[in-house]
């Protein structure tokens, strides 16, 4: 009868670990990225073929970076999109409770666009893909734009982390944000 009553609180013990350590995966460092995929302009608003646009990408609590580097910028015909592909690893202290905010601003001359803010929530357990696009509604309706007057712009984006995602697809130059 002895050796049963040291058995059980043995058992709950191991069982109790087994369980914990299956649990604390989201609590171990794991690598987060996004990736700014193209950048779209169905429709700039004026009558020039092509145009000059940056990104700026801001952690919630930090300064943002432009993009690409410093003061450089793509350029893109009305009516297309751009290639850009470039993708920025989020330092992992930048993760609360597994979820992180970003904010994504298009910057165009001539065009006021207002950023887009993303909440991020449960990074360790799905990968994404999100767009930021120009408000059009905004832009009809609050600033009394005439439809030919109206930005029809996106930037397509893709979140992921290192749990998630085969070592092979993750990219091999990768900026690191601070």
């Amino acid at each position: 009868m002895k050796s049963q009553s040291f058995l059980i609180p043995f058992v709950l013990i191991v069982l109790g670990f087994f369980a914990l350590n299956a649990f604390s995966d989201t609590k171990k460092p794991f690598r987060t990225f996004i990736t700014l995929k193209s950048y779209h302009i169905a429709q700039s608003g004026n009558s020039l073929p092509e145009h000059n646009i940056q990104l700026k990408l801001k952690l919630e609590g930090q300064e943002a970076l432009p993009l690409p580097q410093k003061d450089l910028s793509w350029t893109i015909a009305n009516g297309g999109t751009q290639t850009i592909n470039q993708t920025f690893e989020i330092p992992f202290e930048a993760l609360q409770s597994d979820s992180f905010s970003f904010e994504l601003q298009m910057i165009r001359k001539g065009k006021k666009i207002d950023p887009c803010r993303f909440t991020v929530s449960h990074v360790s357990q799905y990968n994404r893909s999100y767009v930021c696009r120009s408000d059009v509604n905004h832009q009809l309706h609050k600033q009394n734009l005439p439809l030919e007057k109206i930005s029809k712009e996106a930037v397509e984006i893709r979140v992921f982390t290192s749990l998630k995602t085969k070592k092979k697809e993750i990219p091999r130059q990768v900026i690191a944000l601070k």
